[in-house]
């Protein structure tokens, strides 16, 4: 639907204008306890919270398709449908195009809820933990282009377990295993004025955990390797039904998706004031469902197709060295960042290329609990993409950056 694909010179481009505000309000009290139960050991956390999220949209938008003569464009054309040319391109013909009312919504959503979760000794080498949280949720929504007097109120109530276990090996090896669930509430209504079904999720995750505090006289530090999968249902998805295609584009509460993956974490600080921390991360995301793609540009997805945006690979490692001059703290390091290529548009096979950027800060400490940093991000100043929403629709990565602050700690 781009004119760029039939003459490879004309760019299609639209108009949106967008007013969001909102307001987020939470309130939350916790009592933490230790306490024993004959020989078990309880360590205890109760906790309630009380949140208010408020949400106005207001989003207008102009796209106009052109039919006409690609050969023999106009200047009348390119101002009036937004077009580019990429051999000879003129801006600033049509600064203020007159985009059409696209969404004008209000929302309110009010969420309490209450969680507990008991970690307990059972013995010296062997912990567990269960808990679990109840959400009660109810939310307003005026969709003000539709009827600005009504108010559709809609409710839902969720309870997610979790429970866990630790058993140490020795004084610095421990194996650890958990499952959890979750639950999220969904911003926005179907095409009939309904609230989603809330988005859910259940995550398996186990691993091992090395203390390397003595281990090594001059090392410090902690190393993990965890192994996990999340499945996750009820995220939005392009509604494809007739009676909602005939009035628009919607969304409906129906894809699901799955990942497996692998992270090695390790955190090492050396007695000469060095350290250095690494990551690495392999996670294997994809869809586990089929349905038509939410982007609307006409694809299936199919069980088995790459999440968009989700590398394979991600390495982050950074160093840095303390130090003194003239009896004033100070420190310098700097990092690489990797990121593997990925699917840059659901239902095809267009990537976006992986890349590596580097970064390096210095800081000092004049005088004492007042530090002074400065930090360059994208030192090399690469060319990089960091997400996308279709072919035609990538962002870039932000060019070489500079960032002073200043900090006081009391």
């Amino acid at each position: 639907r781009q004119t760029f694909f039939e003459d490879g010179n004309t760019i299609a481009r639209f108009f949106r204008s967008r007013d969001f505000d909102s307001e987020y309000f939470v309130a939350r009290g916790e009592l933490a306890g230790e306490f024993d139960t004959g020989p078990f050991r309880h360590r205890l956390i109760v906790g309630a919270d009380f949140d208010i999220f408020e949400n106005s949209l207001v989003i207008a938008r102009f796209r106009s398709r052109f039919s006409g003569d690609l050969d023999n464009l106009t200047t009348a054309d390119l101002a009036a449908d937004l077009l580019l040319q990429v051999d000879n391109p003129i801006f600033g013909l049509n600064l203020d195009p007159a985009a059409g009312p696209n969404t004008n919504q209000n929302e309110e959503l009010t969420g309490y809820g209450f969680y507990i979760q008991d970690q307990i000794d059972i013995t010296d080498n062997f912990q567990i933990r269960i808990g679990g949280r109840f959400d009660d949720f109810e939310q307003d929504i005026t969709n003000i282009l539709v009827d600005p007097l009504a108010t559709r109120t809609t409710s839902d109530t969720r309870f997610s377990p979790q429970v866990g276990a630790v058993l140490f090996l020795n004084d610095n090896v421990s194996v650890y295993g958990s499952y959890g669930e979750g639950f999220r509430q969904q911003t926005g209504i179907d095409f009939q004025g309904d609230q989603f079904d809330p988005n859910i999720t259940t995550s398996f995750e186990g691993g091992i955990k090395a203390d390397l505090n003595g281990l090594l006289d001059d090392v410090q530090g902690s190393a993990s390797l965890t192994v996990f999968r999340v499945e996750q249902s009820n995220f939005l998805v392009n509604d494809d039904r007739p009676e909602a295609t005939a009035v628009g584009f919607f969304s409906v509460p129906a894809g699901e998706a799955q990942s497996f993956g692998v992270e090695l974490d390790a955190n090492l600080s050396f007695k000469n004031d060095f350290s250095v921390w690494f990551s690495y991360a392999y996670t294997d995301a994809e869809f586990s469902n089929s349905f038509a793609d939410a982007d609307g540009f006409g694809f299936t997805i199919d069980p088995g197709d790459p999440l968009i945006n989700s590398p394979d690979h991600q390495v982050s490692v950074q160093a840095s060295q303390r130090f003194e001059v003239y009896n004033i703290p100070a420190q310098v390091g700097g990092g690489v960042l990797y990121v593997g290529d990925r699917n840059g548009f659901v239902g095809s096979d267009f990537e976006l290329p992986d890349y590596v950027t580097a970064r390096i800060f210095a800081e000092v400490e004049p005088i004492e609990n007042v530090s002074i940093r400065v930090d360059i991000d994208n030192l090399f100043d690469e060319t990089f993409f960091t997400n996308s929403f279709a072919d035609v629709w990538v962002q870039p990565g932000a060019p070489r950056s500079y960032r002073f602050t200043a900090a006081y700690k009391f």
